[in-house]
């Protein structure tokens, strides 16, 4: 019996709030090195995430903490759904 390829994805849980770099500075940092993994932004702070929205296209979702698990859940599995099979 042939089964369908086991799918991979990488999904970046990123809190736009670090020590040292802020999350938006990764955030542009990553896709100007050409990284385009999904990202899930994610926050307590309602400036940080209206400026994360003027960063529009560069991350899949965000978060306002505190959130329920069911809602991150929700979004990774939405996200691992467009991930294509693995390569053979």
């Amino acid at each position: 019996m042939e089964t369908a390829p086991a799918k991979t994805c990488s999904i970046l849980i990123l809190d736009l709030q670090l020590p040292g770099m802020s999350g938006l500075e990764l955030l542009h940092h990553l896709r100007t090195s050409g990284r385009s993994l999904p990202i899930i932004l994610i926050s307590a702070h309602d400036e940080e995430l209206r400026r994360a929205r003027d960063a529009n296209g560069q991350w899949a979702a965000f978060l306002h903490k505190p959130f329920e698990e069911t809602e991150l859940i929700s979004v990774i599995s939405t996200l691992t759904a467009r991930c294509s099979p693995a390569s053979a």
